[in-house]
């Protein structure tokens, strides 16, 4: 029987590589649906390493992220995301929004809040699910996510999986190059490094299959 102890992320970084192995392994074939681990992959950002476990599921990709509890939000920007707000200021004022960028950021994102996060399976990519010639019901995609033993991330998992724990505005990869540009006042927003996947493998993700 699983330890769920050993599904959050501090125990799970404790961990050794074998016992991270038999672990990902044990969730082969969860809840009834057949996950096969694919591969197992570390992930480099922030000079921190995440190794987690790449399972396939009728032709798309699973990554495991344990569960933690964590401080989620932003109100207030750090000395490297200064350039970042002096970017933010100069596209407002262009635009003619009469507001400090700091007090405009407070507004839009989601305030400081301590959270409990359940480990859970990820869909690694995001798949079309709509387009200008369909619409989809949002409330049909919950019950069928449900019926299929699946969920869609809260806010709070969308917020822990996006930022990965880094406590800023953006994600790395993207947060570092967006902090170089801004630096370069060099503001071309169109690049690559935002379909690279961030701190925890993940890249565009919508539904996760919970593990507790």
């Amino acid at each position: 029987m699983m330890d769920k102890k050993e599904l959050q992320f501090n125990n799970w970084m404790k961990a050794d590589p074998l016992s991270r192995k038999e672990l990902l392994l044990s969730l082969e074939g969860y809840k009834g649906h057949d996950f096969k681990l694919k591969t197992v992959q570390t992930f480099n950002s922030n000079q921190k390493e995440f190794t987690t476990g790449i399972y396939e599921l009728g032709g798309e990709e699973y990554l495991f992220v344990p569960g933690n509890r964590v401080v989620l939000g932003w109100d207030e920007a750090n000395p490297v995301e200064e350039a970042v707000l002096a970017a933010l200021q100069y596209e407002m004022d262009i635009a003619g929004i009469p507001m400090q960028a700091q007090e405009y950021l407070k507004e839009v994102c989601s305030p400081i809040r301590e959270v409990e996060i359940s480990p859970m399976l990820v869909e690694r990519n995001v798949r079309l699910m709509n387009s200008y010639s369909t619409w989809v019901n949002y409330n049909e995609v919950i019950r069928d996510f449900d019926q299929q033993g699946f969920s869609m991330v809260t806010e709070d998992e969308w917020e822990y999986l996006c930022g990965a724990e880094l406590g800023a505005l953006f994600s790395l990869p993207m947060d570092s190059w967006i902090h170089k540009i801004c630096s370069q006042e060099s503001y071309f927003w169109n690049t690559p490094v935002a379909e690279q996947p961030n701190a925890y493998g993940l890249q565009n993700f919508k539904r996760e299959s919970p593990l507790l």
